[in-house]
C-alpha cells in the first residue's frame, strides 16, 4: 500500500537522561499542521480501502443500520414520581425519567443539550425538591467528567464543577457530596476531595483531602453532615475507607487491599474487605468500637459487591467467572436463583420498596433489567429474547506460560465442525481489576456474539489476569511488573484452541479496546505470525511517555512508573510502540480520536507510523481517526460507520488467508 509519508524527527527522546529512538515524538501535538495533514491523509487511505470493498463493508453498515439494538439501564435512582436512569443504546446514552410502572415520562435530552458537546452519563432528582436535579457528563477534550446542578423549572444551569467522578444525594436532600480530583502531573500526582455543595445556599465547602496520590475519592451520607463516608481508591485494587467521627475524617484500615462501602444496617456499617481472605468477606463495622464481625465468606465465591436496602444486604459475587447473588437477611444466607452463565451488575436501587435493580446478559441472552428483592429475582420487564437454541457455550482452560489455568468462554453453533480453519474472533481486556464475565455485545467491534456465531465463525472471551475474576490476586498477577502475564494468557488461549482443531492462527482476529488496545497492539509486537487480524481500538502503545499524559498519575497505579529504572526496563521489553520490527505482521487497523481524553490520539497515530514503515508483508495497516471521537468509536452514524468497517475489515482480513 502506498502509505503516506510521516515526518521523522532525528532528535532522540530524552527520558530521565535515557535516549530512545522515537521519531514520531512530535505527535503528541494533536494541533501540529502537518500532523493533521498526514491524519488527513491516512483517513483518505482508509475510505480508499473501505471504498474498494464495498460490497463487504455495505452489508455491514446495512446490518448494524437495521440491528434491534437493546437497551442497557443503569444509575437507576428514585425521582418523587418514579424513577430516574441512564438508558443507553450502543454508543447513545439518555437520561430519562419513568413512572413506577417503569412507563418512559420524559427525558431531559432538550435541557442539557444546552451544554454542548457533553455525553451525559447519569442523573438524579433532588429527594426534598422535584425542581432541582444533577447531571454527570464528560464533555468532548476535558480530561474528566463534569457535574451540573439544574433547576427543572426554570431550566437554569445553577452549578457546574469539572474533574468530577462520583456524586451523591445527602438523604436530607439539601446537599450534594462529590469526589474532586485534580491532576499534577508534574508532581507525578493527582489531588483528591471529598466536597459538599449546599444547594439552598450555592456555597461548597471540603470535607476531606487525601495527601496522596489517588484515583478519586466516593462519597456516602447517610444523615446530613453526621455520618459522611469517604472511600479513596488509592489505585484499581486499593480502596481506604474514612468514617466522619467526633475527631474528625478516622480511617477504617490502612492497610493496602480492596474495601469496599456497601451501606448500613442498625448493626453497624457494612464493608466488603479482602484484607483477610481472597475470596473477599462481609463485615459489619462499628467505626466508634472499631470492632467487626464477619457475616459472609464461602470458599470459591468470589465477592464482587453488595448493596444494602434496609436491613437486607444484597452479595454479588462470581464462581469460575460466572455470576451467582445472595442476600443476607436476618443473619440468614439465602441464594437468588439466576439464569446460568450470566452477568449481573448493579443498576440502582429503592429504599423505599426495597428493590436492586440489576442487569442481567449473556452471550445468548439479551441484557433485561430486573429486580432483586428478599430471595427473589423478577425482570421489570417482558422483554421477547432471542435466544437460539442452536448456541453453545462452553467455559474451558488453557494453560499460560507459567502453567496457570486460564478460563475462556467458547461460543459457537452446536452444528459448527472443527476444521481447523473456523473463523475465530477473540476479546480481552486484562486490566484495572475487571472481569470478563459472559456479555451479550462486543463492546470495541460492535458485534453482537450471536451474529458472530450464526454467521459462523468461534467467539472466544478470554478471562486473563489483570481483571478479578478470581478475586484481587487475579488482578495482580497482571499488573505492573507482572503485566505481560496478561499477553501470555492470551497466547496461551489461543494456542490452546488451535491445538484443540477449531481454528488456525491465519484465521484467528483479535480485538480490544483502551487497556485491551494495549493488550492487542502487544499481541501483535509479540506473535504477529499468531494472529491473521488485529483490531486496537484506542489503544495505550507508549508505556514510557504515558507518564506525562493528562491521566497518567492514575495509570501509574495499573501500568506502574517508568521513572523508576526496574520498572523502566520491564515496560521496554512490552511497550508496543518500541518493540515494532521489520517483520511480516498481520493486517491491523487501528483506530483512535481527537478528542480521546483517557488514551490522548498520539498512541494510535505512533504505532500505525512505525508499523507502515516496518511491516514486510503485503497486509494493510489501517488507521481511523475521528475527528470529534472521544474514547470510543464515535456517535450516531459515526459509530455505525466505525464499527462496520471493523467488522468489513475482520472479515475481508481472514477472508483472503482462506
Amino acid at each position: 500500500m502506498n502509505y503516506p509519508k510521516a515526518k521523522e524527527c532525528n532528535e532522540p527522546f530524552v527520558f530521565d537522561n535515557k535516549r530512545l529512538d522515537d521519531p514520531y515524538q512530535w505527535m503528541r501535538d494533536g494541533k501540529n499542521n502537518e500532523l493533521l495533514q498526514w491524519v488527513a491523509q491516512e483517513n483518505t487511505l482508509t475510505d480508499n480501502f473501505f471504498s474498494k470493498h464495498q460490497k463487504v463493508y455495505q452489508k455491514y453498515l446495512k446490518r448494524n443500520r437495521e440491528r434491534k439494538s437493546f437497551p442497557a439501564y443503569s444509575h437507576i435512582t428514585k425521582s418523587p414520581h418514579g424513577y430516574v436512569m441512564t438508558k443507553q443504546i450502543l454508543d447513545s446514552y439518555q437520561i430519562i425519567e419513568t413512572d413506577f410502572q417503569f412507563n418512559e415520562k420524559r427525558s431531559f435530552e432538550t435541557l442539557l443539550s444546552t451544554i454542548e458537546n457533553t455525553t451525559f452519563f447519569s442523573g438524579a432528582i433532588c429527594p426534598n425538591d422535584e425542581n432541582i436535579a444533577v447531571f454527570h457528563g464528560l464533555c468532548d477534550g476535558y480530561d474528566r467528567p463534569s457535574l451540573f446542578v439544574f433547576d427543572l423549572e426554570k431550566k437554569k444551569l445553577l452549578y457546574r464543577a469539572d474533574g468530577i467522578f462520583s456524586y451523591v444525594f445527602e438523604e436530607s436532600g439539601k446537599c450534594l457530596l462529590y469526589g474532586d480530583a485534580q491532576a499534577d502531573v508534574a508532581n507525578k500526582t493527582t489531588h483528591t476531595y471529598l466536597k459538599r455543595y449546599d444547594i439552598e445556599k450555592g456555597e461548597e465547602e471540603c470535607l476531606f483531602a487525601y495527601p496522596e496520590n489517588a484515583i478519586m475519592i466516593e462519597g456516602y451520607s447517610s444523615n446530613e453532615k453526621k455520618e459522611a463516608v469517604a472511600v479513596v481508591m488509592r489505585d484499581y485494587s486499593n480502596n481506604l475507607i474514612y468514617f466522619q467521627t467526633e475527631k474528625g475524617m478516622q480511617p477504617y484500615s490502612m492497610q493496602a487491599q480492596v474495601i469496599n462501602y456497601c451501606g448500613k444496617v442498625a448493626k453497624g456499617q457494612i464493608l466488603c474487605s479482602f484484607i483477610h481472605s481472597e475470596y473477599g468477606q462481609i463485615i459489619v463495622y462499628d467505626p466508634q468500637e472499631k470492632t467487626e464481625e464477619v457475616i459472609f465468606e464461602q470458599e470459591g465465591i468470589y465477592i464482587k459487591e453488595a448493596v444494602v436496602i434496609n436491613e437486607n444486604i444484597y452479595v454479588l459475587a462470581a464462581k469460575d467467572v460466572s455470576s451467582v447473588a445472595y442476600v443476607i437477611s436476618d443473619d440468614k444466607i439465602s441464594e437468588i436463583s439466576l439464569p446460568e452463565e450470566c452477568n449481573v451488575s448493579v443498576a440502582g436501587q429503592s429504599k423505599e420498596d426495597g428493590k436492586v435493580f440489576v442487569m442481567i446478559e449473556s452471550f445468548n441472552l439479551i441484557p433485561q433489567l430486573y429486580a432483586l428483592k428478599d430471595d427473589t429475582c423478577k425482570p421489570v420487564f417482558k422483554e421477547n429474547n432471542p435466544a437460539d437454541p442452536m448456541i453453545q457455550i462452553d467455559k474451558v482452560f488453557y494453560p499460560s506460560k507459567d502453567q496457570t489455568m486460564i478460563p475462556a468462554y467458547l461460543v459457537y453453533r452446536k452444528d459448527a465442525v472443527k476444521n481447523g480453519k473456523m473463523p475465530t474472533l477473540m476479546y480481552g481486556y486484562g486490566g484495572y481489576n475487571l472481569a470478563m464475565p459472559p456479555s451479550y455485545h462486543n463492546p470495541f467491534c460492535g458485534i453482537d456474539v450471536v451474529d458472530w456465531v450464526n454467521d459462523g465463525g468461534l467467539y472466544v472471551q478470554c478471562c486473563i489476569r489483570g481483571g478479578n475474576e478470581y478475586g484481587e490476586k487475579w488482578h495482580i498477577d497482571g499488573y505492573r511488573m507482572k503485566k505481560k502475564n496478561c499477553f501470555y494468557d492470551f497466547i496461551g488461549i489461543a494456542e490452546g484452541i488451535i491445538r484443540d482443531g477449531w481454528t488456525s492462527k491465519k484465521h484467528i482476529a483479535i480485538n480490544g479496546g483502551s487497556n485491551g488496545g494495549l493488550l492487542m497492539c502487544a499481541l501483535l509486537t509479540m506473535r504477529p505470525d499468531l494472529w491473521g487480524c488485529v483490531v486496537a481500538s484506542v489503544p495505550h502503545t507508549d508505556m514510557i511517555s504515558f507518564v506525562f499524559d493528562d491521566r497518567g498519575p492514575m495509570y501509574i497505579t495499573e501500568y506502574g512508573d517508568p521513572h523508576d529504572e526496574e520498572q523502566f526496563n520491564y515496560f521496554l521489553t512490552y511497550s508496543p510502540f518500541h518493540n515494532i520490527q521489520k517483520t511480516a505482521y498481520p493486517a491491523v487497523y487501528i483506530q483512535t480520536g481527537e478528542c480521546d481524553n483517557n488514551v490522548p490520539p498520539y498512541h494510535g497515530k505512533k504505532m500505525a507510523a512505525r508499523l507502515q514503515q516496518y511491516n514486510t508483508s503485503d497486509q494493510p495497516i489501517l488507521l481511523r481517526v475521528l475527528a470529534k471521537g472521544s474514547h470510543d468509536r464515535g456517535k450516531g452514524e459515526t459509530y455505525l460507520k466505525t464499527v462496520s468497517e471493523m467488522q468489513a475489515f475482520i472479515e475481508i482480513a481472514l477472508g483472503q488467508n482462506d
